[in-house]
């Protein structure tokens, strides 16, 4: 079409969003975690399956790192995400903790995730989160089939 790729990838993001799609999206996200329980899943919802590492960093929401730019690799763990976030520059990996607050597979965050190539992936289990929040830095590689994260924790 003759457009810029950041463009595009904007347009594709609002059609998307405008579509019916999301509105299934949204009543998923409810009914998601009754039936991961019911049909055994693992712990993880994994919205963008790509490798991350960095240094873990702890914050409430993105909403007051809009706009900043980390100098190295970080995986910032939230309480919470709204979905309308943008992902900070130098953030390989956004996990959201068990009880938190996700956002769904169409939201304005997880399509910039899948399209910056960057983990977004909600954690479902308290014990699993805990270990995470207590760490320092930490590799994720998930797996979309299984929606299974290994995980490399240290500190």
């Amino acid at each position: 079409m003759g457009m810029k790729k950041n463009v595009a990838e904007q347009l594709t993001e609002e059609i998307t969003r405008s579509s019916c799609l999301s509105s299934v999206s949204l009543v998923l996200g409810c009914v998601m975690p009754v039936l991961r329980q019911a049909a055994g899943r693992g712990c993880w919802e994994i919205l963008s399956s790509f490798d991350a590492e960095g240094k873990i960093q702890l914050e409430e929401s993105l909403v007051h790192l809009q706009g900043h730019v980390f100098e190295e690799p970080v995986v910032i763990v939230v309480d919470k995400l709204s979905g309308f976030e943008d992902i900070p520059q130098g953030c390989t990996g956004v996990v959201i903790r068990a009880g938190g607050d996700q956002p769904d597979l169409l939201s304005h965050i997880a399509v910039r995730a899948r399209n910056e190539r960057v983990l977004l992936a909600a954690c479902h289990d308290e014990k699993v989160s805990n270990e995470i929040r207590a760490s320092t830095y930490a590799s994720f590689s998930p797996d979309a089939g299984s929606e299974e994260v290994k995980m490399k924790l240290r500190g």
